[in-house]
């Protein structure tokens, strides 16, 4: 089937192969990050994924050795071959790890950049008011302090499960039986604080979004709404609407 590809489609290949794929630093602080609510609970995960990182490279720095000295082994056996059909074997097998061996090196390329993405992203959270307590110290200080950090765990879970009940009530109408669930599980007290930040939460989505929905409607009716680019990809009576920027 190789056969068949034009030059152009071999470009497509090899750059699909080459190209860097990872992970943005615009996706690691707003849905790594900032998912976890907390600067501490978002910490402990970009710590989390760092380790996990950390173990990718050294486990592809092994295989990675190990492709090359296959191929020097193979090159060996292939001098070695005591038949044209051996010698051709071996350098069959020369090319394959060689085409793994390059493949390899993207990849390990690829969990370098990572890894060195999410150091810079913790050395920022560092350098930032959010990594420090009231009280100014570091929260990459304060990690081995049980006592501390027991109390932030509370406030993360308190948060945590307050977005997740706002969530559900946002999207229907009333909180989900699994969240509940958990939320019965912590203390009278700390559940008291979750449904109340919950109703928060909600309240003020339901008024932003009413206030966004009556300012649209209104600019829609008067002609001074030009359309999104998500906008753009509706549809009506067969024809598309074309994005216009405002005043035209």
């Amino acid at each position: 089937m190789s056969k068949e590809l034009t030059t152009e489609h071999d470009n497509l290949i090899n750059l699909s192969i080459s190209r860097s794929w990872t992970m943005p630093e615009f996706k690691i602080k707003n849905f790594v990050g900032n998912a976890q609510i907390t600067p501490y609970a978002k910490l402990k995960q970009y710590l989390t994924e760092l380790s996990g990182r950390q173990s990718a490279v050294e486990n592809m720095e092994y295989e990675h050795k190990k492709l090359e000295l296959q191929i020097e082994l193979e090159k060996e056996f292939a001098e070695l071959a005591d038949s044209p059909a051996k010698r051709k074997l071996h350098e069959l097998e020369v090319f394959k790890l060689t085409t793994m061996f390059e493949k390899s090196s993207y990849r390990l390329r690829d969990t370098y950049a990572e890894r060195d993405l999410y150091i810079k992203v913790i050395e920022d959270f560092n350098n930032s008011p959010e990594a420090r307590l009231p009280d100014g110290r570091l929260l990459m200080d304060i990690l081995d302090d049980a006592v501390i950090c027991e109390q932030l765990e509370r406030e993360h879970w308190t948060l945590r499960l307050a977005k997740q009940t706002a969530m559900d009530m946002i999207a229907y109408g009333r909180a989900g039986v699994g969240n509940m669930e958990a939320v019965t599980m912590l203390e009278p007290d700390q559940q008291m604080d979750v449904m109340k930040i919950a109703c928060e939460f909600f309240i003020r989505n339901e008024n932003r979004t009413t206030a966004l929905l009556n300012a649209t409607n209104e600019a829609l009716m008067a002609n001074r709404l030009p359309p999104s680019a998500l906008t753009a990809q509706l549809v009506f009576n067969g024809q598309q609407i074309t994005v216009s920027k405002h005043g035209e």
